[in-house]
């Protein structure tokens, strides 16, 4: 609460992001990459469902709009009353429709790839942003961009930045 972090989305462009959950699958029906991936929301235990994954979520479409939009691509679960969704890390389906986003294809028993495209169209910010992001080689891990929700207002962590051990 206050400054301190209760959760994080994070999302980086595929080069960054390249693991992701049934690949295989994934790979099968693979047309091309998204310029943006979102892969992974933490929220802390005392602030789940209320909203925090949601507010990273819209906060890190911001920023995706903000360095040039494009494809954004993810790969949340479809819960369907599955009981709690506390232990989802991709998301779920609902709550990226919620935020315009489609789905394009099944890609394990309750996952799906799900897209957008914000701004330009897909493929230009990945040629606009190239002299932004560097070459893919010198591409570090530690770059993935995280965005932090805290006390309901969303901030963008710094590059580098460990969101911040929940006490």
């Amino acid at each position: 609460d206050g400054d301190q972090c209760v959760g994080w989305c994070q999302f980086g462009v595929p080069e960054e992001l390249p693991r992701i959950k049934n690949r295989k699958a994934y790979e099968e029906g693979l047309g091309d990459l998204p310029d943006w991936r979102i892969t992974c929301f933490f929220v802390g235990k005392g602030h789940r469902g209320q909203g925090v994954a949601a507010a990273a979520l819209a906060g890190a479409l911001e920023e995706i709009e903000r360095l040039g939009g494009g494809t954004v691509e993810s790969y949340p679960d479809e819960v369907d009353g599955r009981g709690s969704a506390s232990f989802l890390h991709n998301g779920t389906v609902a709550m990226f429709e919620r935020h315009g986003f489609e789905r394009t294809r099944r890609i394990g028993k309750s996952r799906w790839v799900v897209r957008k495209v914000l701004g330009r169209a897909a493929g230009d910010a990945r040629r606009r942003d190239a002299s932004l992001r560097g070459s893919t080689a010198s591409i570090p891990a530690a770059r993935i961009r995280r965005i932090a929700a805290t006390s309901g207002l969303r901030r963008l962590l710094p590059e580098r930045h460990v969101a911040p051990t929940l006490g």
